[in-house]
């Protein structure tokens, strides 16, 4: 007998739909704050702590928004979304998805430049001559750069393919009472289940994303 995963999904849509209000109510709170009531945060740190906010008040309103889900099953797993809003298409919609997965890179680099700025403050102050006039924006080129590939390589990696939506399409069938040619997906499925031969393109994508993560 099958387990329907479709109650989760609405735990996690309203989670998600929770969290954006959370998040934008802080977010805003923390923004004015930093820019009008703080005294002691100037300068560029200031402004790194402004964006990450706001790009994280972005990230969860993806989130609200289009409720981007993960399955894991067997040898890979799939990335996918109920929604349709706005009457958006579903090649849009994929894109979308992309671009979720970008902005999530773009949050993790943008938290490495902080410790970064933070490290330097303590232990050598010189260094910080690289978050100021023009030299900061190496910083900006840093973390739009690994969340352009992140994003590029989440849409032409994870492509699905006709072994993808036959290995999947059975199980989505299953657990959310859908077919996964109607809905935007993404997919990784790092061995064919007919020879158990590597499926590089899929595997360059978890190869990607962990050297990004790494770096």
């Amino acid at each position: 007998m099958s387990t329907s995963f479709l109650h989760l999904v609405s735990i996690a849509q309203t989670v998600g739909s929770f969290a954006f209000l959370i998040s934008s109510f802080f977010g805003i709170i923390v923004v004015f704050l930093t820019l009008f009531g703080v005294r002691k945060i100037f300068g560029t740190y200031k402004y790194l702590i402004v964006t990450f906010t706001t790009i994280g008040i972005g990230f969860a309103c993806f989130e609200a928004v289009f409720h981007p889900n993960l399955h894991y099953y067997n040898n890979g797993f799939v990335f996918f979304s109920f929604y349709s809003p706005f009457g958006l298409s579903k090649e849009t919609l994929n894109i979308i998805l992309s671009m979720y997965a970008g902005v999530y890179s773009v949050t993790i680099s943008l938290l490495a430049v902080q410790f970064i700025y933070r490290y330097w403050a303590l232990f050598n102050i010189n260094h910080l001559t690289y978050f100021s006039g023009c030299k900061s924006l190496i910083w900006a080129i840093y973390c739009i750069l690994f969340g352009g590939i992140w994003c590029i390589g989440v849409y032409y990696s994870m492509e699905m393919d006709d072994v993808a939506k036959e290995y999947f399409g059975e199980e989505m069938l299953l657990r959310y009472s859908v077919s996964i040619k109607e809905i935007p997906v993404k997919t990784i499925l790092a061995y064919d289940p007919e020879d158990g031969s590597i499926r590089w393109k899929n595997v360059s994508c978890s190869v990607l994303m962990n050297s990004l993560m790494t770096f």
